[in-house]
């Protein structure tokens, strides 16, 4: 496409934008949908900050840091293990209602999660000591990370789901019941058991349990009380997609995640514990303006995409994609002068003296974060169009480039050189995958390119 006939669609689209947006709001069900999740997502963020100001007071540094790495890897085993099939079941909820595979689909996904949710627990139950010695962890630590494994990813099964299948409500309840009574039980458990890292994993899991059971059940339900219908092939797409995207979180994973365990290995929990609260801290604007855009337009970009590869269906998506992705950077660029006015107030607000960290490196760890959270908006492309390949690809680049930048970063600086470091690898991150063949722009170009071949007066 050449600089021309950008500069010609660029109006185009602005308008459209609007215009889409201003008969999106006047349709109720978006309205409705719109409301839901914008309150959700700001209660969701409003608790998830009165948590961290309870762990933040009621542990030390070094507890809190050990708790915030269990918590990361939870994460990173549910990449590993849950998210290929996970994923793959989202991506293919609409096409498996057509094809009449929907009970095949839904009792492969369910045998998944049981097999992965025990071995997971039975290896947690016989490590729990080898390895919290080798690690300098708690006693109880790993074995209540293994409990938290298994609770939480079937908790998040059913919320995901629900949002899938855009029942905004729902979803909004049992998340924020989750996380009132995941604070409820924590801040009892700290108190009356103690102020220890497995406390707070064993609250999280019971309260992850609870919601688990009102979630999946339903869910469980639906999928065994239906007509046996067509075998599904979706082991296959587990192959095709669900591996391939399951790779990709788990280098996303590095890229977000690898940088506090480096802290610990070269510094010290302490270290670990006041890292982590400042990046939760600094990322308020950006996971806020990330999962608001992504619940709203995620869920309606897969809708209007379908898996046909029509460039009508994929330029309607992408439309979607990109309004949202505008909305995100001009917001959150407006939020960026205002945590380098009162980011130090900002952290002795949400968490506590202890905790407080030098201003530049808040202000470098909230570049960090507007710049890793906009990568994670661009990722959804490659979801979109299928290409989970090219996306893999990029995040291998990226994972590959951030540990040995933040190794030496924090080696050399200590924990700024943690914020720095990521700030560089999503810098790069970003630009490889908007501006590379095979990046976003290079999709769009291709997409556009066939529309007009396909629709000569789009």
């Amino acid at each position: 496409m050449s600089q021309n006939s950008v500069e010609q669609v660029n109006p185009k689209l602005v308008t459209r934008a609007v215009n889409a947006i201003g008969t999106a709001l006047r349709t109720p069900q978006v309205r409705d949908e719109a409301g839901w999740v914008i309150t959700h997502k700001l209660v969701e963020f409003a608790l998830v900050f009165v948590g961290l100001k309870l762990y933040t007071n009621l542990m030390t540094r070094d507890e809190y840091g050990e708790f915030s790495l269990a918590l990361t890897a939870v994460g990173f085993l549910g990449n590993l293990a849950i998210m290929p099939m996970a994923h793959t079941y989202y991506r293919n909820l609409g096409k498996a209602k057509a094809d009449d595979t929907s009970r095949s689909a839904g009792i492969a996904l369910l045998r998944w999660y049981t097999a992965v949710t025990i071995v997971v627990a039975a290896a947690a139950w016989l490590a729990t000591h080898s390895l919290a010695s080798w690690l300098s962890l708690g006693p109880w630590t790993v074995l209540a990370t293994g409990i938290l494994f298994s609770t939480y990813h079937w908790r998040t099964l059913g919320i995901e789901v629900l949002d899938m299948r855009r029942q905004r409500r729902k979803c909004a309840l049992q998340n924020l019941g989750f996380l009132a009574l995941n604070i409820a039980l924590t801040a009892v458990l700290l108190v009356v058991w103690s102020r220890s890292a497995a406390s707070a994993l064993v609250a999280y899991a019971l309260a992850a349990a609870l919601f688990a059971w009102i979630g999946t059940r339903p869910i469980i339900r639906e999928v065994l009380t239906q007509p046996p219908g067509r075998t599904s092939d979706i082991m296959r797409s587990v192959v095709t997609f669900g591996l391939p995207y399951g790779a990709l979180l788990i280098c996303q994973w590095v890229q977000t995640f690898s940088e506090r365990y480096i802290v610990g290995i070269q510094l010290d929990l302490d270290a670990v514990g006041g890292y982590v609260a400042a990046y939760q801290v600094c990322g308020v604007p950006y996971m806020l303006l990330s999962v608001i855009v992504n619940g709203l337009g995620v869920p309606i970009a897969y809708e209007r995409a379908g898996a046909t590869g029509d460039p009508k269906r994929l330029w309607a998506a992408d439309e979607v994609l990109l309004y949202g992705i505008g909305a995100y950077m001009v917001l959150g660029a407006a939020a960026i002068p205002l945590y380098a006015l009162w980011g130090n107030s900002l952290m002795r607000l949400l968490t506590s003296e202890s905790f407080v960290l030098s201003g530049s490196v808040i202000l470098c760890l909230v570049l960090a974060r507007y710049i890793q959270c906009l990568g994670l908006l661009l990722q959804t492309f490659f979801a979109v169009h299928q290409r989970m390949g090219v996306s893999l690809c990029f995040r291998a680049l990226g994972g590959l480039l951030v540990i040995p930048v933040c190794w030496y970063a924090v080696k050399w600086y200590g924990v700024a050189g943690a914020a720095g470091g990521i700030l560089i690898g999503g810098v790069i991150y970003t630009l490889l995958v908007c501006l590379c063949p095979g990046g976003c722009l290079d999709m769009l170009r291709r997409v556009r390119r066939d529309l007009r071949v396909a629709l000569p007066s789009a």
